[in-house]
């Protein structure tokens, strides 16, 4: 029960961005843009990123170049 509390606690000091319609536009356009892209989920991440101007904070940056302007990419680990 401890470890769940904690959890809770920590995830409660992040904002939960949902996947909204305007994320969903974005989505789409992306799939139209890369149509033999088949990494989805990292698509469906960069639109989430695209339509609300976030950044998107991953090791795994070259995952996003294409969907991503190199502004909206940041590598906490690796880029100091």
């Amino acid at each position: 029960m401890w470890l769940l509390l904690e959890t809770q606690k920590l995830l409660a000091e992040f904002e939960v961005i949902l996947f909204d319609e305007r994320c969903a536009e974005v989505f789409k356009l992306l799939k139209q843009q890369h149509k033999t892209h088949k990494r989805h989920a990292d698509m469906m991440i960069a639109a989430m990123a695209k339509a609300g101007n976030h950044i998107v904070v991953t090791r795994n940056t070259k995952d996003f170049k294409l969907f991503l302007p190199s502004q909206q990419l940041a590598n906490w680990i690796d880029d100091q």
